[in-house]
């Protein structure tokens, strides 16, 4: 098993010490116009981590996702858990699903 931790830029600094086994450093909200670009390298991560997984020959080949992120990131770490696990047969774990209206003033 592996982990990726996606984390917004502003909320970084409250995750120091933690340790995963990759992690994408987000911007606290995706615009329109970059909500792929953030889906394709979301999707390397995985796949990077599947890939290691196989190379160590891990009976868990699992990639377990964690965040702190905006609710959009959640959306796109579903989407892509669908198409891959569909599509490549990579496993991907989702964290609880966060709500859509928290803000970051209610996580502190």
């Amino acid at each position: 098993m592996k982990t990726l931790f996606i984390c917004s830029v502003k909320r970084i600094n409250y995750h120091v010490g933690e340790e995963y086994d990759d992690f994408i450093e987000v911007s606290d909200v995706p615009m329109a116009d970059t909500i792929d670009e953030w889906a394709h390298r979301i999707q390397g991560r995985i796949r990077k981590l599947w890939e290691e997984n196989e190379k160590e020959k891990n009976t868990d080949k699992r990639v377990v996702a964690a965040m702190d992120a905006n609710y959009s990131y959640y959306l796109i770490l579903e989407h892509l858990k669908k198409g891959m696990l569909t599509s490549e047969k990579i496993v991907v774990e989702l964290p609880p699903e966060p709500s859509e209206n928290t803000t970051d003033e209610e996580k502190e």
